[in-house]
């Protein structure tokens, strides 16, 4: 519930500023105000024309370098300074790692915020606290949650799902482990907000999220409900082929492949009858 609502705070009022400024002018003039690029450019003939009266001395440095024996002082002075440094950014690192764990633990292991997240004594615990946490619950709580997403009731539902199964079938078609691209996740996205307009990108996040969640848990179990519901829309094939025009267009499926994702879809509808 905390972190739905720093997100809902975030997309309502935060996001909207940066959208505004999200414009070509803006981002090369903070590209350009980097300060590590500055350091850079400090140096470089491109932009400091001074720079250039110090190339015969550069030459001169060069030309006359040599190896610094391993046991001259000041090296060793310097490899010993340098460990301690190293050493004490990383205490300082676990120090400040310690810190924020006992901060979260602190903040939501408090009675009083979990009381008004709604998350006190309630089991299973989602937040740190002196109640056991029941990981066999919780375990059975997601699958729960998993197998209510699994039947299909929209047809945005189904596309997406058609899309993610037509990605992961293309796995045990070709014996590879791609996972569902993140270029045809990002291409439903857009697509769906110029075709569905109702829904938020909240919305379409989370729809996104349980055709994933569902298709990689049981993603036979996933195309069956999805045969289901396509068997009863008079639009299924447009569903279809529009899924299938996705994934081939974004992923580079053959038609052979196509042809081997369609008969595994009729062995599964089959093997659930």
């Amino acid at each position: 519930k905390a972190s739905e609502a720093w997100l809902s705070s975030y997309n309502n009022f935060i996001h909207p500023l940066f959208k505004m400024y999200h414009q070509p002018i803006v981002t090369t003039i903070a590209k350009n105000m980097q300060p590590l690029r500055w350091s850079y450019w400090a140096f470089s003939e491109k932009y400091n024309p001074w720079i250039k009266m110090f190339n015969p001395l550069a030459e001169q440095v060069k030309s006359s370098r040599k190896e610094v024996n391993p046991e001259n002082t000041v090296w060793v002075a310097q490899n010993q300074f340098a460990e301690k440094i190293s050493k004490a950014l990383k205490n300082i690192q676990q120090m400040y790692g310690k810190f924020q764990e006992e901060t979260f633990f602190a903040v939501w292991g408090n009675p009083q915020v979990q009381k008004f997240w709604d998350t006190y004594e309630k089991p299973p615990r989602y937040t740190p606290s002196n109640t056991k946490l029941n990981f066999d619950k919780v375990i059975q709580i997601c699958q729960n949650r998993v197998e209510a997403l699994t039947r299909v009731n929209d047809e945005l539902s189904a596309l997406i799902r058609m899309i993610m199964a037509l990605s992961l079938l293309r796995n045990e078609v070709t014996q590879t482990k791609h996972g569902i691209q993140v270029a045809t996740v990002d291409y439903v996205i857009d697509w769906a907000r110029h075709n569905y307009p109702k829904y938020s990108d909240n919305q379409l996040r989370k729809i996104i999220a349980n055709q994933v969640t569902v298709t990689t848990y049981n993603l036979h179990q996933a195309i069956f409900a999805l045969t289901e519901y396509l068997d009863k829309n008079p639009d299924a094939r447009r569903i279809e082929l529009l899924a299938k025009d996705i994934v081939i267009k974004l992923e580079k499926v053959s038609v052979e492949e196509l042809n081997k994702i369609d008969a595994m879809i009729e062995h599964i509808r089959n093997e659930f009858k």
